[in-house]
């Protein structure tokens, strides 16, 4: 075998990064422990990269975000490896190659979810869809703003008529917008829109695309949110990947046809047994949303209330408001 400076420096790089991802990764148990079997079953010689030891465990949760760079160092690593050493398919390098790479993949896959997990927690509070069919002529970027500096937490963009590129325009702005207030930016239907813009997450309906479909088009670190009408729909969109559910509509609602009623029994039934963050949707205004936060909602998602008021800002605020105080009676952070 080569051992080359740069080769060497690649080994090093391998085995630094494996113990770096099992000293992060301590859980699940099998996942750090197929990591700590590839270190200690590295097959590579003329390197010192054995002598320089594990480092600590115990690192903090934030270190998720440097563990995916360590993948994909990894990754690029032993491609490099494969293509310059002339790895036969028959050594123990070249099947240790090949396991490493099934590996990183259940890692990576591992470590979005729970960044997913800790971003979705951030859906809270007041969630506003704007939509240009229901700003009474005003800009969604006007809207948008006035709702944030009222206190929204989450802005979602729902266009069903412009084309693509157009709503793209808008969607690049929202996002920054919403980079600039600390929210989260949603794309309604769109998995390609949501990528470009760099949107926060997508949300899907029922006869959307299908969440395991659009996982493939987003970044690993995208949420996906999705409609629901019945218990059934949310426990479905759970198992299929999402990071919340949406339960509606709770009351009858005027901006969006053909909605199917769920109402409070099925949102308090979802919290029951869905393990995300559940918002609720459909002719929520400031004076039924008391019901829907001790339902237990952590989101509360407005069209009309916000977006046809006179004041858009005053009318989030004032939604907002009434949010903290029933979560305060019900006892809830």
């Amino acid at each position: 075998m080569n051992s080359n400076s740069f080769i060497s420096a690649q080994l090093q790089v391998v085995f630094r990064g494996v113990s770096l991802l099992e000293s992060i990764i301590t859980s699940p148990l099998d996942l750090n422990s197929e990591l700590r079997m590839l270190r200690d079953s590295f097959p590579f010689t003329g390197t010192s990269a054995q002598a320089k030891g594990v480092p600590s465990r115990g690192l903090a949760a934030s270190s998720l975000e440097l563990a995916l760079e360590v993948v994909e160092s990894l990754r690029k690593s032993l491609d490099v490896l494969e293509r310059m050493c002339g790895l036969s398919s028959y050594s123990l390098e070249y099947q240790w190659n090949k396991r490493a790479l099934d590996v990183l993949s259940k890692t990576e896959e591992y470590i979005a979810r729970e960044l997913r997990r800790n971003q979705a927690s951030k859906i809270e509070g007041l969630y506003v869809i704007v939509d240009p069919q229901a700003t009474r002529d005003r800009s969604v970027l006007e809207v948008a703003e006035a709702a944030l500096e009222g206190g929204a937490r989450v802005i979602q963009l729902r266009d069903k008529t412009q084309d693509k590129g157009d709503v793209l325009r808008v969607a690049f702005r929202l996002a920054a917008l919403c980079e600039t207030y600390n929210g989260i930016f949603i794309v309604n239907d769109h998995a390609d829109l949501a990528l470009v813009c760099g949107a926060r997450g997508l949300h899907l309906g029922q006869h959307d695309l299908p969440i395991v479909e659009a996982r493939k088009v987003l970044s690993p670190l995208q949420l996906i949110g999705r409609s629901n009408a019945t218990v059934e729909e949310a426990l479905e969109s759970q198992a299929q990947g999402a990071d919340y559910v949406a339960v509606g509509s709770i009351f009858p609602t005027a901006t969006k046809e053909n909605t199917r009623p769920a109402g409070l029994k099925t949102l308090r039934r979802v919290k029951e047994l869905v393990n995300l963050p559940v918002v609720a949707i459909g002719g929520i205004n400031e004076t039924n949303v008391s019901h829907v936060v001790e339902a237990g909602a952590e989101a509360v998602c407005v069209v009309s209330a916000v977006c046809m008021a006179d004041n858009p800002e005053t009318a989030a605020a004032m939604i907002v408001e009434r949010i903290e105080l029933s979560k305060a009676k019900a006892g809830r952070p």
